[in-house]
C-alpha cells in the first residue's frame, strides 16, 4: 500500500480529533513516522477548507429552500377541486344545451352561463391578485404560463359572450354565433385535471417542433426528386412511353 492512503486516513482522523481537543506532535508521528509535522498540518488545513466549503454550500441550499414562495390560496386542493367541478358541470351543460333549446330551458342556460362566467372571472382575478406577473410568466424556466394564458383567454371570451354581446341590440348575429361556438374551448380546461394529461399535451406540443423540421426535410427531398424527374423524363415525348401515361401531365413543368 502506498503512503498516500495512510496519510489521508491519518488526516481525517486528526481532523476529527482536533474538533474535540488539540492534537500533539507525538500523536501525529504515531500514525506514520514517514509523514512530517508540516505535511500533516497541510492535510488537516485542506480537510478543514473542504469541510467549510461543504458546510457553506449546504447552508446556502437550506437558505434557498426556506426562501421558497409560500403556497397561495389558489394552490389549495379545495380551490382547484372547486374549479374542476365547475368545468365538468359546464361541459355537461354545453352538451345538454345542444339538445334542449326550447321552452323554459333558454332561461336555465342563461342563468348557468352567467354563473360559469362569474366563476371563471373571479378565478382569473384571484390568480392575478396572488400570482401577479407569475400568472403570465414563469420566472424559473423563463417561459410563459401557457395554461394560465388559456384560462385568461377563456375567461375573456366568456365575459364578451355573456356580458357584452348579449345585451347589445345591434350586435352581429354571426359574431354571436361564433362566440357561442367558442364556448367549447372551456372543455380544454379539463386537460389540467390530471398531471398525466398535462404531460401528454406538453409532449405533443414539444414533438411539433421536430415535426416542422421533418416536414422541411421531406420538402427538400421531394423538391430534389421533382427537378430530377423534370430534367430526365419531362423532355421525353409521349411516344417514348407507348401511350401508357401522359408525359406532359405527370412530368411536365
Amino acid at each position: 500500500m502506498s503512503r498516500a492512503a495512510p496519510a489521508s486516513a491519518a488526516g481525517v482522523h486528526l481532523m476529527q480529533q482536533s474538533r474535540k481537543r488539540p492534537v500533539s506532535k507525538q500523536e501525529v508521528a504515531a500514525f506514520d513516522p514517514h509523514i512530517t509535522i508540516e505535511s500533516m498540518e497541510r492535510i488537516i488545513k485542506s480537510s478543514s477548507a473542504v469541510e467549510n466549503l461543504v458546510t457553506n454550500l449546504v447552508g446556502q441550499k437550506m437558505g434557498q429552500e426556506k426562501e421558497q414562495v409560500k403556497p397561495t390560496p389558489v394552490d389549495s386542493k379545495c380551490f382547484q377541486n372547486f374549479i374542476y367541478c365547475t368545468i365538468m358541470l359546464n361541459a355537461l351543460t354545453l352538451g345538454l344545451q345542444a339538445d334542449l333549446q326550447s321552452g323554459g330551458w333558454t332561461l336555465v342556460w342563461f342563468v348557468f352561463e352567467n354563473l360559469f362566467t362569474t366563476i371563471f372571472a373571479v378565478e382569473m382575478v384571484i390568480k392575478i391578485y396572488f400570482l401577479q406577473m407569475g400568472y403570465f410568466w414563469n420566472a424559473k424556466p423563463r417561459r410563459p404560463q401557457y395554461w394560465n394564458l388559456l384560462d385568461f383567454v377563456i375567461a375573456l371570451l366568456a365575459i364578451v359572450d355573456c356580458w357584452i354581446l348579449t345585451y347589445q341590440t345591434n350586435a352581429d348575429a354571426p359574431a354571436i354565433r361564433v362566440m357561442q361556438l367558442l364556448r367549447i374551448i372551456r372543455i380544454a380546461k379539463l386537460l389540467r385535471l390530471r398531471q398525466e394529461l398535462v404531460a401528454i399535451i406538453e409532449g405533443l406540443f414539444s414533438s411539433l417542433q421536430c415535426m416542422v423540421w421533418i416536414g422541411f426535410l421531406l420538402l427538400i427531398v421531394i423538391y430534389g426528386f421533382s427537378i430530377v424527374c423534370r430534367n430526365v423524363m419531362g423532355n421525353l415525348t409521349n411516344s417514348d412511353f407507348e401511350d401508357m401515361i401522359n408525359n406532359e401531365i405527370y412530368f411536365g413543368s
